[in-house]
């Protein structure tokens, strides 16, 4: 036997399924006082919950949060199929002139002057900045859908 007290959730296994404790604790337990009380209140405990009678409700809860949900997706949309061949359509296309002409493209920017690169940097760099901007704005409506429910 250990002088260690064991911890209130194997105090509760002990409760709940006495062949699933360890040999030591059952010893213990059975030799403390303490433990014995600690038992025979989480008994009780035990006992009063499984006494208790379910809830029930004067309402079909089912139902009702069954039809806040929206009905599931049963075919793919067409839309998303274009969507991703054209991005892997571009993608691939870009691989391949990349690929193709991987020679000549240390050399595309040398005949360019500064202030055209500046400016192709600006340009993409706004048009960038007004996608971030409308994709945020596009998930800020869509969570404010959410709240609503």
């Amino acid at each position: 036997m250990t002088d260690k007290h064991p911890a209130d959730n194997e105090i509760q296994q002990y409760v709940l399924e006495i062949s699933a404790c360890e040999a030591k604790i059952v010893e213990h337990v059975e030799a403390c006082e303490e433990c014995k009380s600690k038992v025979a209140a989480y008994q009780l405990l035990f006992t009063g919950i499984r006494e208790q009678p379910g809830p029930a409700f004067d309402f079909n809860l089912e139902k009702m949060v069954l039809a806040q949900l929206a009905p599931p997706k049963t075919k793919r949309s067409p839309e998303n199929f274009y969507l991703y061949l054209f991005v892997m359509l571009g993608i691939a296309l870009t691989g391949t002139v990349l690929y193709i002409y991987r020679s000549y493209v240390a050399g595309l920017f040398e005949g360019i002057a500064p202030l055209s690169i500046y400016l192709i940097v600006t340009t993409v760099s706004i048009i960038l900045i007004a996608l971030i901007i409308d994709m945020y704005k596009n998930y800020q409506k869509k969570m404010k859908a959410l709240n609503l429910y």
